[in-house]
């Protein structure tokens, strides 16, 4: 199967250009009459791909419409041709609140058909198909919009397609684990399970770089507990989940001398290198570590010892979007598979995809990018999104035949992101102005900044005020200022604090001057004094420094704590 899937990759990079043009002649042919494509001027007797271009580039408010008919119930022809069957639910990381994205039974098909691990590392890895994987994957609940359609995110509907149960044999947790809506108490039965086959497994392995380091922080709280259920051959009285209790049931006799192995593991030892020790035949650490998840690389590398790390593949709830072929490279490249979907690409210069005047700029073709370039992406899918705008920044770092490998920078308009939450200049604006209403009055609050702060994991967000008086404040009006803050952001950040993937807000309070400083501090640099903007997002590690140092006082948000940092005696798993 992974020698098809590598020959299936070179044949499609190796003639790129032609694939994508007859990618593109049959979603256009396909969908030709549907009500977008006539509401832009392209019919079924026009010449559709020379046309193409006429179509606007959009973003998903431009058709959010468009999407919630057919969410709504509208069976007609609104999109595309072929009826929608589901959709997946986006993360949410561009406006702040998810996204409904349609998706046909073909490109549902499409969308699970690859291997779940990059055919590359199976030949980089020597990995072969019947190798034991401990991952730490979890479905999220599934629901129904008002049209009756299921509504579920891209993981969820993984982990519930047929492609999945078949490989399902070659995980060490039962399949009813991944379905479990208790996130903690998942984990718990994840590392049970993963140490109880410590031999067997060959791949450790996660979506996303967080849900790896969120786990091996809970087994360095818990890890006395799980061997004392290894050595019993029982389940933890906290796992209270009916649905993991089942699953977990039987799963292995009493074994108090792997339970003393295990121990003298962690008790002789740091974490660091843990997987190495625990599971010495693991032959890759498998999870995202690009974007948001790359402060969290540093942290997986020292867990895995000599396990090497590696990036997992490039995928959007939109489509599929490149693969990663050079496993063992840092930093990770993305080769696009030309039959993954339609792609154009915006340059994109000095913090801004470039316009042309009053008209938006052509974008090139897959095979026209240029090496060292950034560009936004740009897709055209078979269920019906056409000319869409990812609002994902990538930089080009190469070829592979003929088809670009991108390398990941981060997404657009986007200035503070922890794990899976995306907050944008204008709602930091938004929430801060909010919470300077707590003060006396909004005005005397003189200037902001915040930044991702990840010196602790999980990560926080971390906002400095300067007041006009240039002093300090009340202590209690400071606290209520932060837990307003903290309380006043997106979903997928309330998401974060509540699940204890993002660390409480902190709010420090700067002497005056401290905005000044940083203004001052931009032209030593060389940059333009006339065209400096106060900084709402701290990028440089100075900047971060000299508001650090003005630090006059601080306040830490108490909402959402994380359940792991109670007491393990009093925890309740289930929250």
């Amino acid at each position: 199967m992974h020698s098809i899937c590598l020959k299936s990759m070179e044949h499609a990079t190796k003639n790129a250009a032609v694939i994508q043009r007859e990618l593109l002649q049959q979603i256009l042919e396909k969908n030709a009459g549907t009500e977008y494509l006539t509401r832009h001027g392209l019919d079924e007797e026009s010449n559709l791909v020379d046309g193409f271009h006429k179509l606007p580039l959009v973003e998903y408010n431009d058709i959010e419409a468009d999407i919630k008919r057919i969410a709504d119930g509208d069976t007609g022809r609104i999109l595309c041709s072929d009826p929608i069957s589901q959709f997946f639910i986006s993360s949410g990381t561009t406006t702040g609140r998810s996204k409904l994205i349609p998706v046909t039974k073909e490109a549902n098909s499409r969308f699970f058909r690859p291997p779940l691990i990059s055919p590359a590392w199976h030949r980089v890895f020597t990995i072969n198909p019947d190798e034991t994987y401990l991952a730490f994957w979890f479905a999220s609940k599934q629901s129904l919009t008002k049209g009756g359609f299921k509504a579920e995110t891209v993981t969820t509907s993984g982990l519930n397609s047929a492609h999945f149960k078949r490989a399902a044999a070659s995980f060490v947790t039962p399949h009813k684990i991944f379905q479990s809506t208790s996130m903690y108490q998942c984990l718990y039965c994840h590392l049970l399970c993963g140490l109880l086959r410590r031999e067997e497994v060959t791949v450790v392995i996660s979506a996303f770089a967080f849900a790896l380091t969120e786990a091996f922080r809970v087994l360095e709280q818990v890890w006395s507990e799980l061997l004392e259920d290894i050595e019993a051959g029982s389940l933890s009285s906290r796992i209270t989940d009916p649905i993991l209790r089942l699953a977990m049931s039987g799963i292995a006799p009493p074994s108090p001398e792997l339970a003393e192995q295990l121990r003298r593991e962690f008790r002789s030892f740091s974490m660091d290198g843990i997987v190495q020790r625990l599971w010495p035949n693991a032959k890759s650490v498998v999870a995202v570590t690009t974007g948001a998840m790359a402060p969290y690389a540093p942290r997986l590398r020292a867990l895995a010892g000599k396990t090497p790390l590696v990036c997992g593949n490039y995928f959007s709830s939109e489509c599929l979007i490149g693969i990663n072929l050079s496993p063992a490279s840092s930093p990770a490249t993305f080769t696009v598979n030309p039959e993954f979907a339609y792609f154009e690409f915006l340059s994109y210069h000095d913090g801004e995809t470039k316009l042309n005047g009053l008209e938006e700029q052509r974008p090139v073709g897959l095979t026209e990018v240029t090496i060292g370039e950034k560009y936004e992406i740009v897709v055209t899918t078979r269920s019906g999104l056409y000319r869409y705008r990812l609002g994902d920044v990538v930089q080009v770092a190469g070829f592979f035949n003929s088809s670009p490998s991108l390398r990941f920078l981060f997404r657009r308009n986007v200035v503070m992101s922890v794990a899976t939450d995306k907050t944008d200049e204008f709602e930091l604006q938004a929430v801060v102005h909010k919470a300077s209403l707590l003060l006396r009055s909004s005005s005397q609050l003189h200037d902001f900044a915040g930044y991702a702060d990840f010196s602790s994991i999980p990560g926080h967000y971390a906002i400095f005020w300067e007041l006009n008086h240039g002093g300090s404040m009340d202590p209690s009006t400071l606290q209520d200022c932060c837990e307003l803050l903290d309380v006043s952001l997106n979903d997928p950040y309330l998401r974060g604090r509540s699940s204890g993937a993002i660390g409480p807000l902190k709010l420090c309070v700067v002497r005056g001057g401290s905005f000044r400083e940083l203004f001052e501090q931009h032209v030593a640099r060389g940059g333009s004094g006339s065209q400096y903007k106060s900084c709402r997002c701290v990028a440089s590690k100075q900047a971060i420094d000299l508001l650090r140092r003005n630090t006059l006082q601080q306040a830490l948000s108490s909402k959402f704590p994380n359940p792991w940092k109670l007491s393990i005696k009093s925890l309740e798993l289930d929250q």
